[in-house]
């Protein structure tokens, strides 16, 4: 891998990583019959509103939670009626093939859709933390925890 800027973006074949090499395989930046970008890996770089950020996570918009009879029911509402919202739009964690939005660490944090993003490499952090990173981003996803 190679850094040709110096900022700490490894500019390189993205082919270089297993995540990188499945989405090489792949139609131009489409899944397979789902017409849609795949979400970049945990531990890409990407710019988005002339920012730089790297991936750590992916996101989807929520449904509203059914009413019903039961406490677990009102809770859910409850935490539902509290959750972060962007443009009234409020988000849950899932899995980077369901994702239609990416959360990003850079200066600030972001929460990017990713037909708006235009990814530039991949942070140059041991592998050990990238691993970390992504079974974090895998265990959100996985739980469908509504975004704080």
């Amino acid at each position: 891998m190679t850094n040709n800027s110096g900022d700490g973006v490894t500019r390189a074949d993205p082919s270089t990583t297993d995540a990188h090499r499945q989405e090489a395989r792949l139609p131009p930046e489409r899944i397979a019959g789902r017409g849609k970008r795949l979400a970049p890996a945990v531990g890409t770089v990407f710019t988005y509103n002339g920012a730089k950020y790297r991936c750590t996570g992916w996101l989807r918009p929520a449904d509203p939670p059914k009413p019903g009879p039961e406490w677990d029911d009102f809770l859910d509402e409850l935490l539902y009626d509290a959750a972060y919202q962007r443009d009234g739009v409020r988000f849950r964690w899932c899995l980077r093939e369901e994702a239609t939005h990416v959360s990003g660490r850079g200066i600030a944090g972001c929460l990017a859709e990713i037909a708006r993003i235009r990814v530039i490499g991949r942070a140059e952090l041991p592998a050990a933390v990238l691993r970390s990173e992504e079974a974090r981003a895998v265990a959100l996803g996985r739980a469908r925890r509504l975004v704080g």
